[in-house]
């Protein structure tokens, strides 16, 4: 992230503050668990940073609260905290039950991460070319695909692999129009504009994520595990996604988006640090 003065920081912090009333998903974290000997706040603020990613929605709070609380109880047993266990949860669930939650919730975490990853791409690729270094001839469904062709069958199709649609025939299919940027075959791109109307939703958080590692020199994300067990990046993210939102919310006022790449910032959750919240900040906001 680029380094702000503090007059556009806190320009970009009243920008949040002036839609606190709109949003559809607020939240400061950690808030949903009191103390839990054996894990630290910052990895409770990491669970539920995680879970706010997998389910974006303000109608998927309970798909996302069982979601943290899987991933906690996942914590809890692995270190054989019986005792924390029954203390915060009146009926613990079984592993078989919690690795079902947990693959559900990790699959729409890659899908979220994949979503954004095609998304910046593509508007690298549309800025480039508006500033006449490329023509453009690739639309956003060509992206979309091609980052689907790519990843159905990467981990043995992970996230992807259960879609009928076979997303590298589709994109080869693409390249034989000639005017492949309005080709689209509404069918098959079904299951992909969906999860685009639903993971558009997780982008600044994604770019939190994503921006703190890469401040560390790192490049790509560990797993689940690792991001709970080492919650380092849990303030930097936080504030990055706050940044990126209220970019999103001030950068939508000056231009109209493309149709099929618009999102809204108003269902994007905004998340807080409830030991540090970014309206008594005093210096480095962002």
């Amino acid at each position: 992230m680029q380094r702000l003065c503090k007059e556009e920081q806190r320009d970009l912090r009243f920008e949040l503050g002036s839609y606190c009333n709109q949003f559809q998903v607020m939240a400061a974290i950690p808030n949903r668990y009191q103390k839990v000997e054996g894990v630290t706040e910052t990895s409770l603020a990491a669970i539920e940073y995680i879970s706010f990613i997998s389910y974006p929605e303000a109608s998927k709070q309970r798909e996302r609260e069982n979601f943290s609380d899987s991933l906690l109880q996942a914590v809890l047993r692995s270190q054989n905290s019986i005792t924390e266990l029954n203390k915060h949860f009146e009926s613990p669930k079984e592993w078989p039950r919690i690795d079902t939650c947990l693959s559900k919730g990790k699959k729409r975490h890659y899908k979220a991460c994949v979503l954004w990853q095609a998304y910046t791409h593509y508007c690298n690729y549309v800025n480039q070319a508006a500033s006449g270094e490329e023509t453009i001839n690739r639309g956003w469904y060509d992206f979309l695909v091609k980052y689907y062709a790519f990843y159905q069958n990467y981990d043995d199709g992970f996230a992807f692999g259960n879609y009928q649609s076979d997303f590298q025939e589709l994109y080869s299919n693409r390249f034989d129009f000639q005017n492949i940027k309005n080709h689209g075959e509404k069918d098959e791109l079904r299951p992909v504009i969906k999860d685009w109307s639903v993971f558009k939703s997780s982008l600044n958080l994604v770019y939190g994520l994503i921006k703190a590692f890469e401040k560390q020199g790192i490049k790509s994300l560990p797993s689940l595990n690792v991001l709970i067990s080492k919650p380092f990046w849990v303030y930097e993210a936080t504030k990055n996604s706050q940044y990126k939102l209220a970019k999103y919310l001030r950068d939508g006022k000056d231009k109209q988006p493309q149709v099929k790449t618009s999102i809204d910032p108003i269902k994007m959750p905004f998340l807080d640090l409830s030991f540090d919240p970014i309206f008594l900040r005093k210096d480095c906001i962002f």
